[in-house]
């Protein structure tokens, strides 16, 4: 009898567990393919002295870090950040942050207003490597905001930070396991076909 409880107990949580694994990627989506989709890049880079990234690398407030080649218009954006340069007319420019969730949605929005079906989130191996948590919340607002608007999402990495030896891509492993389990990106919410 004890041995046939076990056996009961030992195949349910197998059951179980296989059920669970079924669950982490979703069946359906609304894009099962990219072809004939105009998909653009998204790198996600900028930062801003005060949007809680605490990051200074590509901060728009430092001017010792901050080339510019033209300066965007930020009329649109809900919250926009302090910049060490000034406008012709004497006052403090703006510029937005990649890791303010509004700044995220406002690029999806557009993408659904202009026809672009989606975007690559670029994943650079040293953010992938250490879990970085800016790169991580970028990329859970990106897959929210296209959820939100219907944009095909999809990630792909740069290897660039790969040193030549003694390293190898087994944290990229590492770094989808995350992503799927952690983040749900084979599963998110939102319109499915």
């Amino acid at each position: 009898m004890k041995i046939k409880i076990t056996l009961i107990i030992l195949l349910s949580v197998c059951m179980g567990l296989g059920s669970y694994a079924q669950l982490k990627h979703s069946k359906q989506t609304l894009y099962p393919e990219y072809k004939g989709l105009v998909m653009a890049g998204y790198q996600g880079w900028f930062r801003a002295e005060g949007d809680g990234s605490g990051a200074k690398r590509y901060a728009y407030g430092n001017e010792n870090r901050t080339g510019i080649d033209m300066w965007p218009d930020v009329t649109e954006y809900e919250k926009t950040y302090d910049t060490p340069f000034k406008l012709a007319n004497g006052q403090t420019a703006k510029f937005f942050s990649s890791y303010d969730k509004s700044t995220v949605d406002l690029h999806f929005k557009w993408m659904q207003q202009y026809g672009v079906d989606g975007v690559f989130m670029q994943r650079f191996f040293g953010n992938a490597k250490n879990h970085d948590k800016e790169s991580l919340t970028i990329l859970q607002n990106a897959f929210e905001a296209a959820s939100k608007y219907e944009r095909a999402i999809g990630v792909m990495y740069d290897l660039s930070g790969l040193s030549g030896a003694n390293e190898d891509c087994s944290a990229l492993i590492e770094d989808w396991k995350y992503l799927v389990d952690q983040l749900k990106v084979t599963n998110q919410p939102g319109k499915k076909t």
